[in-house]
């Protein structure tokens, strides 16, 4: 994609953005992003820059008479007693704190290794290089605090080979009670707890303040920056800047509140009704699937308006994920030029994420894990540095 979007072939619509009501609301943050090497080859889909957070079970924090959490030292220590002190009071030894998957180096690790000080995926250090984020101290010190939950059985002893689906459904069943997810996923949890307990007292508390040690607080971009992909326009089809200026007004248009609503909620009255508070509601939900739905990806922003739940978790969701655009970091290499980066990094990734999930289990100590790091410099990763280095000096010099 970024090799045919820079061949040519798609304007470069920066420079016309402030023509546009909409378009030139985009925010900075974004456009940064989606450049490549200094050019913005389409209008980034503008999506939350922030979503994720930590979802504790707030009926196991009542249960145990705990506080809710907000310092990743209170986290450990909800972790444990989860572990330890039966918060669904069954009488059974059936609970633990963290419920992971075996993405976790790339999704939830990485938001933790956020809060410890850590890049999102690559970051510039002291010297000026773009270095990735696994490399540094923060990432290695983040490593050290997972471990010692997953060690003290504050974690499930399987998360290593745990897939998404395993994952929702141990959750739903009650047999962890702390995630680090979507902020909007309390409502899915809970509906699918429902559905194998109708009389489940599952309860979340949505957190996305959580800091550790004296790192100020801050979290790592899960949407790329909040941009999740380009509505680029080809130069052969649209061939002058009148008829771009066309395209672009009416890309400009669907951000209007008017098309937003009926490609978000559908028609009123037949696909959603809003009661006299302004709480939006599904009539038919099948119907709305089936409608309206499919039009959600043709959006060029999923956010133009909150439209007010008639579900909590979701207008709490919505409210802290606005309040975390403040804290975002983002990817300095995400819109930098690498060659070596786009033939190696899978591999050389595949390698640390094989070490990282092999500290996690004891199998390494942290030398092992810098011995990982070490053996893939050879193999591209310092070439890596070195061409997104200079691709970041050429675009900011």
């Amino acid at each position: 994609m970024r090799n045919a979007l820079t061949s040519g072939m798609f304007w470069d619509v920066e420079p016309y953005l402030s023509e546009f009501d909409n378009l030139s609301q985009i925010p900075q943050a974004t456009i940064d992003v989606a450049r490549l090497d200094g050019h913005l080859y389409g209008i980034p889909f503008q999506k939350p820059i922030a979503r994720y957070g930590v979802l504790v079970r707030q009926d196991w924090l009542d249960n145990l008479g705990l506080e809710t959490p907000h310092t990743l030292a209170e986290l450990a220590e909800v972790a444990q007693a989860f572990a330890e002190d039966d918060p669904d009071g069954n009488g059974e030894d059936d609970t633990t704190g963290f419920i992971e998957r075996s993405e976790s180096f790339s999704l939830s690790f990485r938001i933790i290794a956020g809060y410890f000080g850590a890049g999102d995926r690559f970051e510039l250090d002291d010297a000026g290089n773009v270095v990735p984020a696994y490399t540094t101290d923060a990432w290695k010190e983040a490593m050290a605090w997972y471990r010692s939950v997953y060690e003290s059985g504050g974690m499930n002893q399987e998360f290593v080979t745990m897939q998404k689906d395993n994952q929702r459904d141990a959750i739903a069943r009650g047999e962890g009670g702390i995630v680090i997810t979507g902020l909007f996923e309390a409502r899915g949890y809970l509906e699918l707890a429902e559905s194998i307990d109708p009389e489940t007292p599952m309860d979340w508390a949505q957190i996305n303040d959580m800091t550790a040690g004296d790192v100020e607080r801050r979290i790592v971009s899960d949407t790329n920056g909040g941009m999740g992909g380009w509505l680029a326009i080809n130069t052969q089809t649209v061939e002058t800047e009148e008829e771009l200026r066309e395209v672009l007004g009416f890309i400009d248009s669907l951000l209007d509140e008017e098309p937003f609503t009926l490609m978000t909620q559908g028609i009123e009255g037949e696909h959603y009704e809003v009661d006299g508070e302004g709480v939006y509601s599904r009539i038919n939900q099948t119907e709305w699937e089936q409608e309206v739905q499919p039009y959600a990806s043709s959006r060029p922003a999923d956010n133009v308006i909150i439209f007010t739940s008639d579900n909590e978790y979701v207008n709490r969701a919505d409210e802290l994920m606005a309040e975390s655009a403040e804290y975002a970091v983002t990817n300095p290499a995400q819109s930098l030029s690498s060659e070596t980066y786009d033939r190696q990094w899978s591999t050389i990734d595949q390698t640390v994420m094989d070490a990282f999930n092999r500290y996690m289990v004891g199998e390494l100590d942290m030398a092992g894990y810098e011995e990982a790091i070490e053996s893939v410099r050879s193999q591209g990763l310092d070439d890596i540095i070195t061409e997104f280095t200079e691709s970041y000096n050429s675009v900011n010099g």
